[in-house]
């Protein structure tokens, strides 16, 4: 049904407009049982808010050996001091 259409079916379910605590005429419109279900539970998402995720975090393999990460100023070091302990010739 695109916005704007009348349900063609009875309203059989009292729905608040508004504030859920206020019980008056003004407030309340009825609805058909699917198009009240499907309000209701558009509303009750919008205030549980977002929905953590179910993935856990990943972690490493327990049988895995993590290579340290290499140090680029330990390598640079390491290169200038190889060239200073060659010979000049």
């Amino acid at each position: 049904m695109e916005d704007g259409e009348q349900c063609p079916n009875p309203g059989t379910d009292a729905d608040h407009i508004g504030d859920p605590d206020d019980h008056t005429l003004d407030n309340l419109r009825t609805l058909c049982g699917p198009h009240h279900r499907r309000r209701t539970a558009l509303q009750a998402r919008a205030a549980r808010g977002e929905m953590p995720t179910r993935r856990r975090p990943t972690e490493a393999h327990p049988g895995l050996i993590e290579q340290p990460k290499p140090d680029p100023l330990a390598e640079a070091r390491r290169r200038a001091r190889e060239e200073m302990e060659r010979p000049p010739f």
